[in-house]
């Protein structure tokens, strides 16, 4: 996906392991219960972090130093269901 424009996307639910966002723009995209394991955001553009809380294993992807600051930060609307990630 690297380089995409994902404006609007609706990423919920999708297994989004090992995905590289280089360069991809993200948004207003959702990502509720999306599989972030390992995904790789570090030079993705416009990250909605309300959105990457509300997924699963967010703590997982990789994100630039101030991004993690910045989720560390932001509330989660819900905590998501990621039962069918196990």
């Amino acid at each position: 996906l690297t380089g995409s424009n994902l404006t609007e996307t609706n990423l919920n639910q999708a297994n989004l392991t090992r995905v590289n966002f280089a360069g991809t723009s993200l948004t207003k995209a959702t990502l509720r219960e999306a599989n972030l394991t390992t995904a790789d955001f570090s030079s993705a553009k416009n990250i909605p972090l309300e959105e990457i809380k509300s997924a699963c294993f967010w703590d997982k992807a990789i994100f630039t130093e101030d991004i993690k600051q910045k989720l560390a930060n932001t509330a989660a609307a819900k905590y998501p269901s990621c039962q069918k990630w196990r």
